[in-house]
């Protein structure tokens, strides 16, 4: 940055807001920012070899795009046409509501968990955690994997209103009545390895 290491600083006040550049902040040395008499603003900060960008608005702050975005979308294998678009090559993006609710809504929602890209471990996972309840609905829900595993701590249930259907290789049903028979102890280890995974 230049004139980093000098202490001339860019000042320029108006009636409703002031242009800065040169203070030293929080945030690292201003490079420009621009404030506002009621205390909102936005602007960039020197931090050795970055600048940061930092944006404050006491209320709302709202972006509306793609007015003019041809929308081509024809289905699923439609490619991606982006209105707003955010790329970061390094670090994480976080959506953070302290008090109040992220809401995504959209025609479809997909999201993936590639992993680290030059990790040949194929990583890449998905979690999900809820302090209190997690309510999935659709007019099909499908789940696949190479290991399934459905554990209710407290309760199971397991209902199929008009058809059901349960199919294995090999398949264990242990009640609790059964934990002392000796003739089970293969089926109940295999049960707490399956517990064990979580």
């Amino acid at each position: 940055m230049p004139n980093a290491g000098k202490g001339d600083f860019d000042v320029d006040n108006r009636r409703n807001f002031r242009f800065e550049g040169g203070q030293n902040s929080p945030y690292g040395k201003v490079s420009y920012r621009v404030l506002t008499n009621l205390g909102s603003g936005h602007g960039w900060y020197y931090n050795g070899k970055t600048e940061d960008h930092q944006m404050v608005a006491t209320g709302r702050s709202v972006e509306a795009l793609g007015e003019n975005v041809i929308n081509s979308k024809a289905g699923e294998s439609s490619p991606v046409n982006p209105a707003k678009f955010i790329s970061a090559k390094h670090g994480d993006i976080v959506l953070e509501a302290m008090d109040g609710d992220i809401i995504l809504i959209g025609d479809n929602i997909l999201m993936y968990a590639n992993g680290v890209r030059d990790d040949k471990n194929d990583d890449g996972d998905i979690q999900m955690f809820a302090n209190k309840g997690v309510n999935i609905q659709g007019a099909d829900i499908k789940i696949t994997g190479t290991n399934l595993r459905l554990i209710g701590i407290k309760d199971t249930t397991l209902v199929g209103k008009v058809y059901g259907e349960f199919a294995g290789g090999v398949i264990n049903a242990v009640a609790s009545s059964d934990f002392g028979a000796s003739s089970l102890l293969g089926k109940l280890n295999s049960i707490v390895k399956s517990l064990g995974a979580f």
